[in-house]
């Protein structure tokens, strides 16, 4: 599978580190920037090595253990984490826009996004 791993949008991965990081988990009733309160080594001591280590090889390595600990753990389910500018595609792939509900109405945005959703399972690619 690929991932495009933007969680919140940090063009490092190591902006993550402060929602992620178990140091960052507050008990409940505290204002916590780790918000899913998450308390994971394995996922700390990767961010850690991710964060310290200079090494391009390394930081890779670490934050594959950080994406396989999230693919482990599931601390998130977004529904939807879109900030879409556009949408460029050839004109044989369809769907994209075309959000349609289940009473049979158009779909809008569901972030701040000028393009309406797109889930991928209604995209396809037609003949022409």
């Amino acid at each position: 599978a690929a991932t495009i791993w933007t969680q919140f949008s940090s063009p490092d991965p190591d902006g993550e580190y402060i929602w992620m990081h178990q140091a960052y988990a507050k008990p409940v009733g505290a204002v916590s920037l780790n918000f899913t309160r998450l308390k994971d080594d394995k996922l700390s001591k990767a961010l850690d090595v991710g964060r310290s280590n200079p090494d391009e090889t390394a930081r890779k390595q670490a934050y594959a253990t950080v994406q396989e600990r999230l693919r482990e753990l599931v601390p998130f389910v977004f529904i939807d984490h879109l900030n879409t500018g556009a949408v460029i595609a050839k004109s044989k792939v369809k769907g994209i826009g075309e959000h349609v509900l289940p009473d049979g109405e158009k779909g809008m945005p569901l972030t701040g996004s000028p393009v309406p959703y797109h889930p991928f399972s209604a995209v396809w690619v037609g003949a022409q």
